[in-house]
């Protein structure tokens, strides 16, 4: 990069300065604030630290520390080799071994780096710009991959709170946001458990005290045997009744689009990895999703998350994989296709 770019985006400064307002946060999020946003007793990285970790319980963070000269792997919540782990605390870390390239700052959006020889020079994006590194430019913030003040960047793949709404979700993974949703007009997206649950179970500023009910769910009689328990709701494959309490009356609640329910694991999984029989069509953005009992072998059609329709793979590809979207060759042993 010449600075050209730099110097273009600038010159249109002027002209909408108006969007600046809405212009989101530019630092680095710290263990304190991501803690609240992701399920409880989860492992997250040290946002000051390579070898660190943040055990977050109850929405308080607790520190500590891999052994053996370990980095912490927030992705996937273990501790491992430092040249299998990413991690970019700082700018000297950052360009270690690079020249002749730039990088964003990784506790900054709204800052770049040219890194040569072991050396750095760095600069600022003009204000309301944020530095992209996938087009190496400064864009408008809302156009902007940087993953500095994202929660995903200390957070372990998954979903988590978006930290900005009630209702408002993200999915993470290998540090980066790959989707966001929000949860249903009648709920708000629970970090601890990870589900869309009842606005008087999440802590959010103006939750109501009393949430809405839902008469179209009814749980079974005597369903809530333990306290802190999930079921499947045994009609749809995203939903389930929660019992708070033994002997409470179970409240319907789901998880949120592009999950389903797994009662054995407790928690919203991806949907491949569950054997639901129910409709698969609900609640996905995918086109298409695997019949289940069939091997992967057949897959409906799905429009906005509703069914329309039914399909075999071709004999020469027989297997539909769900994930990837696409008829293979080989057998795959996601649970949908036991």
């Amino acid at each position: 990069m010449k600075g050209s770019s730099i110097i273009r985006n600038a010159a249109i400064q002027l002209s909408i300065f108006a969007i600046i307002a809405l212009v989101p946060q530019t630092k680095a999020l710290t263990a304190e604030q991501t803690c609240p946003l992701v399920k409880n007793n989860t492992y997250i990285g040290d946002p000051n630290d390579c070898q660190g970790w943040v055990f977050c319980t109850n929405g308080k963070a607790i520190y500590g520390k891999c052994n053996d000269n370990l980095f912490f792997d927030s992705a996937n919540g273990v501790c491992d080799y430092p040249e299998n782990v990413a991690c970019n605390l700082n700018v000297e870390t950052m360009c270690a071994g690079l020249t002749d390239i730039y990088k964003s700052d990784p506790n900054d959006c709204s800052k770049y780096c040219y890194c040569k020889d072991g050396e750095t020079k760095c600069n600022k994006c003009p204000s309301g710009q944020f530095f992209d590194p996938n087009t190496i430019s400064c864009v408008w913030a809302t156009s902007s991959s940087c993953v500095a003040n994202s929660p995903c960047l200390l957070a372990p793949n998954g979903f988590i709170g978006d930290g900005k709404t009630c209702t408002g979700y993200l999915r993470c993974g290998s540090s980066r946001v790959l989707s966001s949703g929000n949860c249903e007009e009648d709920r708000y997206y629970n970090p601890l458990n990870g589900m869309c649950d009842y606005p008087e179970n999440v802590k959010c500023p103006g939750s109501p005290s009393k949430p809405p009910v839902s008469s179209e769910h009814i749980p079974p009689k005597d369903l809530c045997k333990k306290d802190g328990q999930f079921y499947s709701d045994g009609e749809t494959c995203r939903g389930y009744f929660y019992c708070k309490n033994k002997g409470d009356t179970a409240k319907w609640g789901q998880c949120p689009k592009n999950s389903q329910f797994n009662e054995a694991t407790q928690q919203c999984n991806d949907p491949e990895k569950v054997l639901c029989t129910k409709d698969r069509c609900d609640g996905t953005s995918k086109s298409f999703m695997a019949v289940a009992n069939t091997n992967c072998k057949q897959y409906f059609n799905c429009n906005k998350g509703v069914e329309n329709g039914q399909g075999t793979c071709p004999k020469d590809h027989p297997y539909y994989n769900e994930k990837a979207g696409v008829c293979q060759t080989d057998k795959l042993d996601y649970p949908i296709c036991s």
